[in-house]
């Protein structure tokens, strides 16, 4: 019961709320912004990244792996990320299961 009163007072409290954010925002005038693209202010200083997700294609061995791994330095790109995760964890985790009689899984 104390949550169906709880409830029940709070929700014309937060409809005031929504009505007096509605009015400040419908008062204030529209802010107008002047773009003028032939002027340099500043150059920009970002580099091309990329995530490159494993897939069992892109092991060692595969025919695609080579021709893959070309393509991504062939793009350019100064940070490229290597993620081996989702959704092949063995190609990630390097112990499934603890070791047991000096060997590992």
């Amino acid at each position: 019961m104390v949550t169906r009163g709880l409830i029940r007072w709070s929700f014309p409290f937060i409809l005031l709320l929504l009505i007096n954010r509605a009015a400040v925002q419908a008062a204030e005038p529209p802010v107008k912004v002047a773009v003028d693209w032939h002027k340099v202010m500043r150059v920009s200083r970002t580099v091309a990244t990329l995530q490159v997700v494993v897939t069992p294609a892109m092991r060692p061995g595969h025919t695609m792996h080579d021709a893959a791994f070309r393509a991504l330095h062939d793009l350019g790109c100064d940070m490229v990320r290597y993620v081996p995760w989702l959704p092949y964890p063995k190609l990630s985790v390097a112990e499934l299961e603890p070791p047991k009689d000096e060997k590992t899984s």
